[in-house]
């Protein structure tokens, strides 16, 4: 089963999948498009998508697994001003759609002939996406020069694809500047891949948790920011609806993870951690 959902911006539409992660729905898949997508991309696959930020998500299981998956979806969705649910359940439908997403960089640069993308590729913890999306977005509007955005949100995983005339020098300039002020702090070590020999002896991947391995699946103290990186809180969920249960969440993975800090500086003073 397939669905798309408008909302109101693309802060709404990517707060609603980072809730929908949180919650833990085992969504099997959760792309973004911005209303500039959506447009291009109508206009380049020959569909008629809401202009407005969208998500297109598939559901994967048994018949009341998926009930219950939309179910959760819709409800945080619509807390977060998501309307204009179309539902896919054909294989025909289902790729109508998801075609129409994957060609979205193409359609990107059908929308301004001449000139080239300069594609960004961020991925973050899923409870960093909306705000390191919402700073993406001004840093570009910002700039003033046309871009699209799209993502594997579901991922934690979003892509700006920055529209620009290579032989405009000063617009260049501007797109490599914004490309480099969306991503330039270190990974932390440890969660660095290891494929060669060179990497381990760097230290890739040293001391990294599984959290699908450690009890109740977080791998509580583990820092997932850069070391100059503040780690606020910038998603707190309040009272109304499904967010009760988010915000119960959130305080049991805060007491974990302040556990964890404690033990840590016990056992050894020097630890340069985040509670």
């Amino acid at each position: 089963m397939a669905a798309i959902c408008s909302f109101p911006s693309v802060s709404e539409a990517v707060l609603t999948t980072q809730q929908i992660i949180q919650m833990g729905v085992p969504i099997a898949r959760c792309e973004l498009l911005d209303a500039r997508s959506v447009k291009a991309v109508n206009q380049h696959s020959k569909v008629d998508l809401p202009v407005a930020p969208l998500l297109l998500m598939e559901f994967h299981g048994s018949p009341a697994g998926v009930q219950e998956q939309i179910e959760t979806v819709q409800t945080l969705a619509q807390d977060n001003g998501g309307s204009g649910f179309e539902w896919a359940s054909t294989p025909e439908e289902r790729t109508r759609l998801w075609t129409a997403r994957h060609h979205a960089f193409f359609a990107a640069l059908q929308s301004r002939p001449g000139c080239v993308a300069i594609t960004t590729d961020t991925c973050v913890p899923i409870s960093q996406l909306a705000s390191n999306v919402t700073a993406a977005v001004d840093d570009a509007d910002a700039a003033g020069i046309p871009y699209f955005l799209v993502g594997h949100v579901g991922d934690g995983n979003f892509h700006l694809l920055i529209l620009v005339d290579t032989e405009d020098d000063s617009e260049m300039q501007k797109a490599k500047q914004l490309a480099a002020d969306t991503c330039d702090m270190p990974v932390p070590n440890h969660l660095r891949n290891a494929p060669t020999k060179l990497a381990k002896s760097q230290g890739h991947g040293d001391g990294y948790r599984y959290s699908h391995n450690e009890d109740h699946a977080v791998s509580a103290g583990q820092q997932y920011l850069p070391d100059n990186l503040p780690d606020p809180h910038f998603y707190q969920a309040n009272e109304r609806g499904l967010e009760q249960k988010l915000r119960q969440k959130q305080e049991f993975l805060d007491q974990l993870n302040k556990t964890a800090y404690h033990s840590n500086i016990k056992n050894n003073p020097t630890y340069q951690g985040k509670p």
